[in-house]
């Protein structure tokens, strides 16, 4: 299965991203797309402040990327976060996506 990250979703759905295209590239090589519900936050949190109405736009991206929605412990995975800071050195949400995916057994962080 392959984790998708926000970036990716938002790109995939909105053609005027500057990702657009990269997006579209792997789209039919996907196996079992998953998202976390923080992929759902992320979303609608990044739309928001871009958009007047950023509700469509939101479950529009989220439905485009085909993924099913994989329920998760945040507690597990805050703690996952926390064995991996020192080593990835990544950004909060970055290093969350990372431990949701290895939680869900996903093949690969998909971004652009």
């Amino acid at each position: 299965m392959d984790y998708l990250d926000t970036i990716y979703v938002i790109s995939l759905a909105v053609k005027s991203d500057v990702n657009h295209r990269r997006a579209l590239e792997p789209e039919s090589s996907l196996r079992d797309p998953v998202i976390s519900k923080l992929v759902i936050v992320e979303t609608y949190s990044v739309l928001s402040r871009v958009s007047e109405d950023p509700v469509p736009i939101a479950e529009y991206a989220i439905r485009r990327s085909k993924a099913r929605i994989e329920e998760v412990d945040f507690n597990e995975a805050l703690d996952l976060s926390i064995l991996l800071a020192e080593e990835l050195r990544l950004k909060t949400l970055d290093l969350m996506h990372i431990s949701l995916a290895k939680m869900i057994g996903g093949r690969q962080v998909l971004d652009v």
